[in-house]
C-alpha cells in the first residue's frame, strides 16, 4: 500500500510537511508560552477595548477567524478584515490586530498604517519583514513569530497569543493549555505516517476520498472556520465535501 511507504511518502513531501505537522503539539505549546510572556501595554489590555479587527489575508487571517467562532458569544465584536481599508465601524474603542506572516502583506501594511494614522490601538504580528520594521519604528507591540514554514502551517502561532491577548482584553478564561496540548499531541501521533492503514483513521478516509470530489459543510459559529480550513487542505479548484460521519472525532 502507497500510504504505508514511508520512502515513498519522504520522496513527494519536498517542503517537509510530514515534519511540520508532527511538531504541531510542539508549536502549540510555544505559542502559549508566546502569548503568555507577551508584553503588552495596560492602555490596550484595560483601555475598555469593545471591538477588535483582524487585519490579514491567506494563512495569516486564519487565526482571526478562529477568534471570531470562540469569541462570538462574549463581550468583544471581532471581525476579519482581508482588505485595504480598515472597517468604518472602527474608533479608539477599536483594537487592530495586524498579522502578516511574511510582515509584508500589502493589504495589511495598509490597514495598518491607516490605523496609525488615526491613533488607534495596534498590535501586531509575523515573521518580521516590514510590518516589524513599521512597529518598531512607532512602538507598537509586535508578537513575533518563528519564520519558514508555510502560513497555513503555523496556525498554532498565529491564533494562539491572539487567544490569549483577548483573554486578558475580556476577562474570559476560555481553555485549559494544558489539555489543549495533550490532546493535540495525541492526535498527532495517532496519524503519523508511521501508523500503517489498519490503525490510522487519516489513511483510511484518504482512501474512501480516492477519485471523489470532497464536499465539506460546517455549522456556523461553530464548525464553519474547520470545514472552510479542511476545504483549503485539498486542491483549491475542488467543490467541497465530507460529513461529520466521516470524521467521527470532529464531531
Amino acid at each position: 500500500m502507497v500510504l504505508d511507504d514511508l520512502s515513498y511518502i519522504e520522496s513527494i513531501d519536498r517542503s517537509g510537511m510530514r515534519d511540520i505537522l508532527k511538531g504541531f503539539s510542539e508549536q502549540c505549546a510555544r505559542a502559549i508560552e508566546m502569548g503568555k510572556k507577551m508584553d503588552i501595554p495596560s492602555s490596550i489590555t484595560k483601555g475598555g477595548i469593545n471591538k477588535v479587527v483582524v487585519c490579514g489575508l491567506g494563512g495569516s487571517a486564519i487565526g482571526g477567524d478562529i477568534l471570531r467562532t470562540l469569541f462570538f458569544d462574549r463581550k468583544i465584536l471581532i471581525e476579519v478584515s482581508r482588505d485595504y481599508y480598515l472597517p468604518s465601524f472602527v474608533d479608539r474603542q477599536t483594537l487592530i490586530f495586524a498579522v502578516s506572516y511574511s510582515g509584508n502583506t500589502e493589504e495589511t501594511i495598509s490597514s495598518f498604517k491607516q490605523a496609525l494614522s488615526a491613533g488607534y490601538p495596534i498590535v501586531s504580528m509575523g515573521s518580521g519583514g516590514e510590518l516589524q520594521k513599521l512597529s518598531r519604528e512607532n512602538r507598537v507591540p509586535f508578537i513575533q513569530v518563528p519564520s519558514g514554514m508555510p502560513p497555513r502551517c503555523a496556525i498554532g502561532f498565529l491564533s494562539i497569543p491572539a487567544v490569549i491577548l483577548l483573554e486578558k482584553i475580556t476577562g474570559d478564561y476560555l481553555f485549559n493549555y494544558q489539555e489543549l496540548v495533550e490532546v493535540i499531541s495525541d492526535m498527532c501521533k495517532k496519524y503519523l505516517p508511521e501508523e500503517s492503514i489498519n490503525n490510522n483513521l487519516a489513511k483510511s478516509i484518504a482512501l474512501r476520498l480516492k477519485g471523489k470530489v470532497p464536499l465539506i459543510y460546517g455549522v456556523n459559529r461553530l464548525t464553519d472556520v474547520v470545514a472552510h480550513r479542511l476545504k483549503t487542505q485539498f486542491n483549491e479548484n475542488s467543490k467541497v465535501i465530507a460529513s461529520w460521519d466521516v470524521f467521527p472525532e470532529l464531531n
